[in-house]
């Protein structure tokens, strides 16, 4: 995952579910060197691209340090959107 120009790694464990809606695909997520298990819901669209959005709590990962910790101004709550173009390997 890349946020201007930051990267925040994310590493599936193989372990992906079919859903109603598409996918879910259950992983580690590192920010600020703290690793979280997160669930990575997702679906495929007929361009060729996955999709998908997501909510992490920023306090989990140490985002927010200061008087920036407190929830009253900034919520704890970070919406993840993302969208991936999918190509076919290269052989």
């Amino acid at each position: 995952m890349l946020v201007q120009g930051y990267h925040f790694p994310f590493r599936a464990s193989g372990h992906v579910v079919k859903t109603a809606s598409g996918y879910d695909a259950v992983g580690k997520l590192t920010i600020r060197g703290v690793s979280r298990d997160v669930h990575v819901p997702f679906s495929f669209q007929p361009a060729g691209s996955l999709i998908g959005k997501t909510t992490i709590k920023r306090l989990d990962f140490g985002v927010g340090q200061g008087d920036w910790k407190a929830t009253d101004q900034v919520g704890n709550d970070v919406s993840v959107s993302y969208a991936l173009r999918l190509v076919p390997a290269a052989h």
